[in-house]
């Protein structure tokens, strides 16, 4: 989804301001088929690279419609995905003061949070890989993505590991 939010109003800027001011309420705003341009965009440069697998850190995969969306360009257009279901369940203390001054400077920005508690997360993700993995032909897996390790708990990441090996797939982090 980031492909339609990487002109603008993300040049010069830092890492959690541009996540926090750019993206993430980017995302927010983004209707499904909104999604389904974005995928495909991403998909289509992705292809006229040469790349035939990509690997979608899907941290908007939260908002309503978005995971279908995407999941159908992905299916229609014939690449390899893993689709890295990416959470957020805590914020490191000596982060978050950081990150509500850089939301300060955006007043203008709509506030917004991506985080879950993470019996919600581990769910969704649960219901995420029994609905996707292993269709298209085989060409979607879904992977459990812990955002960072100042942004999930020790029982997420514990759980994204025990997940990625019961399931025969892998975990990734940020």
């Amino acid at each position: 989804n980031q492909i339609l939010l990487r002109g603008g109003p993300s040049h010069g800027r830092q890492l959690y301001d541009w996540l926090f001011n750019v993206t993430f309420p980017g995302q927010k705003a983004m209707r499904p088929e909104d999604v389904a341009v974005a995928v495909r965009l991403y998909c289509a440069e992705a292809v006229r690279s040469g790349i035939t697998t990509i690997n979608e850190n899907a941290d908007s995969a939260i908002y309503p419609g978005n995971i279908e969306a995407a999941m159908a360009v992905y299916g229609e257009v014939g690449v390899r995905v893993v689709y890295a279901r990416m959470f957020f369940d805590r914020m490191d203390g000596r982060i978050q003061g950081y990150v509500d001054a850089l939301k300060a400077r955006s007043p203008q920005v709509e506030l917004c949070s991506i985080m879950e508690e993470t019996a919600v997360a581990k769910d969704r993700i649960t219901a995420l890989s029994d609905q996707y993995h292993g269709t298209a032909g085989g060409r979607i897996s879904v992977w459990p993505a812990p955002a960072t390790t100042t942004a999930v708990t020790v029982e997420g990441m514990r759980w994204a590991q025990a997940f990625a090996r019961d399931r025969a797939v892998m975990w990734t982090l940020q």
